[in-house]
């Protein structure tokens, strides 16, 4: 892992905006796909952007919530990997949840009015940001290892 040059690295922070937006992205459209074998539904991209999916009333949209809170554990991997900072989880987990708010009011042309979509990015933001901040926090706090090589004098 190592430690960073600078503090500040604007090349570094969009790129891995960048990566966590696309790690969000990919691993919500894996557990979308792995939850619609349950249910026989073919998938499509509003399942990803549009509020209306959200929903407790029926086994598609309890799914549906079920696949975004899945998410939110793969999501905090995530920042294990690529952000490797225990300060900088609550930033970039609210920065994902931020440009997917900002997407689905893109796609659906709305802003979403759904206390359901609300709840579940809610809540999958809590858990991806605590969740990330405990293994990012024990990662920073293993050993270093030190080699100590024999001196012969």
């Amino acid at each position: 892992m190592g430690f960073r040059a600078s503090g500040w690295d604007p090349a570094l922070i969009i790129a891995q905006i960048i990566a966590m937006q696309s790690l969000y992205y990919f691993f919500l459209c894996i557990w979308t796909l792995a939850t619609n074998l349950f249910v026989m539904q073919s998938p499509s991209l509003s399942q990803i952007f549009s509020f209306a999916y959200l929903r407790f009333r029926d086994t598609p949209g309890k799914l549906s919530v079920l696949t975004c809170l899945l998410n939110s554990f793969t999501l905090s991997a995530g920042l294990l990997f690529v952000v490797r900072r225990t300060k900088q989880c609550l930033d970039f987990s609210v920065t994902v949840f931020v440009y997917h708010l900002l997407f689905t009011c893109i796609y659906n042309r709305a802003f979403p009015t759904n206390f359901v979509w609300w709840l579940t990015n809610s809540v999958a933001a809590v858990i991806t940001t605590v969740l990330g901040e405990f293994l990012c926090l024990r990662a920073e706090l293993q050993d270093i290892p030190v080699h100590t090589a024999r001196i012969d004098l």
